[in-house]
């Protein structure tokens, strides 16, 4: 029984630092900062300029892994990748320009839509050398 309490015990703890990221990691990512009145959510597209055709319902959307989340007159980051790394960048994003797709929270969860593009509120194109110039941040207003 103890050898299974410390079997569990190092691979919480291998787990726990491979989970962790530096400074630089976590302050080195898209800060966006929504200036909105209302709160909304955001999908990043590293890949391709078009809306992911697969996203139709609502539960797919907030279950997506890759929607951020940002309340009103507030400011969040987007998770994936440190983006204001040059290194990340090209690792993420597959061309020389992230979209950003901004939705309005209530829109979507209260309206009948069939697809996110018919309830898109705003769109946003940014290259890396932009986004640097801006500080890592992207103002959605």
């Amino acid at each position: 029984m103890k050898r299974i309490i410390v079997i569990i015990s190092i691979l919480s703890l291998a787990f726990m630092v491979t989970m962790c990221y530096s400074r630089k990691e976590v302050e080195n990512r898209i800060m966006i900062s929504n200036r909105f009145s209302q709160d909304i959510y955001i999908i990043p597209n590293y890949v391709y300029d078009e809306i992911e055709k697969s996203i139709n319902s609502r539960s797919k959307f907030t279950a997506n892994e890759g929607t951020y989340f940002v309340q009103s007159s507030t400011n969040g980051r987007i998770l994936l990748g440190s983006l204001c790394i040059k290194e990340y960048w090209d690792y993420y994003v597959k061309s020389d320009t992230l979209t950003l797709y901004v939705y309005d929270k209530y829109r979507l969860e209260n309206e009948n839509w069939l697809h996110l593009d018919s309830i898109l509120l705003k769109k946003y194109k940014i290259t890396y050398n932009k986004l640097v110039l801006d500080s890592c941040t992207v103002i959605i207003k």
